[in-house]
């Protein structure tokens, strides 16, 4: 029987911040000698539209993105959840109040307060962001989105973000960041692999999630088998059934071979 795989992106397949913006050519090779008997998918909190194009383009059956909020498995959408509006606008006036930087995030587009902004822009830039997803000029009425992220100027705002929009979001900083993801309530990586499981009829024991930060928490919880990169956050490696090597040293292949299927 086939099992299913799950790929976080950000520390596990990738460090875009330090230069590894594509997938290692020895992680590839493993991944696709997976996928001649099992499923592959990518467990995101990126939307579709801010998950760069060497992950878009290499053959995953399907992903999981903006932290579980909506799910597609060979371009179908097969679960989703929208940001409550009440929230969307909770999230707009306190950034608005506070001058932090926003990102709303639909399927297509990704929503800023001002995509001239310099903050904005090298954030964007830094993440690998396509310019021509970011809107500015929108209605904040009429839009679909379904995660969203903050970036505050200092430590000392957290506790506004957490004190402010924590009735709207479970919110979850970023390791070592100023930014913070805003999921939907109740909403989160797990989640979406049990609907995917669910859908596919996959048995949730033949399962197995990699990944390295806080929103991989409930993903890890959830598999049959639970692999912490190793530059993973402590809370992530204290539940992991693994713990592999760092994303610069081809921990997704390395804990493969751990559990012989390369």
């Amino acid at each position: 029987m086939s099992k299913a795989f799950f790929f976080d992106i950000d520390g596990t397949l990738l460090d875009t911040p330090h230069g590894l913006i594509d997938i290692s050519p020895v992680n590839k090779a493993a991944i696709l000698k997976l996928q001649q008997e099992h499923l592959a998918f990518i467990a995101t909190g990126r939307t579709k539209c801010f998950i760069v194009k060497p992950i878009r383009d290499f053959p995953f059956s399907g992903f999981v993105t903006c932290n579980g909020a909506y799910v597609e498995y060979k371009g179908k959408c097969i679960f989703k959840k929208k940001i409550p509006q009440q929230a969307i606008s909770a999230l707009i006036n306190v950034c608005d109040q506070y001058g932090f930087d926003y990102y709303i995030e639909g399927y297509d587009h990704i929503y800023v307060n001002d995509k001239n902004r310099k903050s904005i822009q090298d954030f964007s830039r830094r993440w690998e962001m396509a310019p021509e997803t970011m809107i500015d000029d929108f209605d904040e009425d009429q839009i679909e989105a379904y995660i969203a992220m903050i970036k505050v100027q200092d430590p000392k705002e957290f506790e506004i973000v957490y004190q402010l929009l924590g009735d709207h979001f479970d919110i979850a900083q970023h390791p070592n960041q100023l930014s913070f993801d805003l999921n939907i309530k109740g909403i989160n990586k797990g989640v979406g692999i049990i609907e995917l499981t669910k859908a596919l009829a996959i048995d949730i024991k033949e399962t197995y999630a990699f990944g390295d930060g806080n929103n991989d928490l409930e993903m890890l919880s959830v598999v049959g088998h639970g692999i912490a990169m190793g530059n993973a956050v402590d809370a992530l490696k204290e539940i992991a059934e693994h713990i592999s090597e760092d994303v610069s040293s081809d921990g997704v292949a390395k804990a493969l071979k751990y559990y012989q299927f390369i």
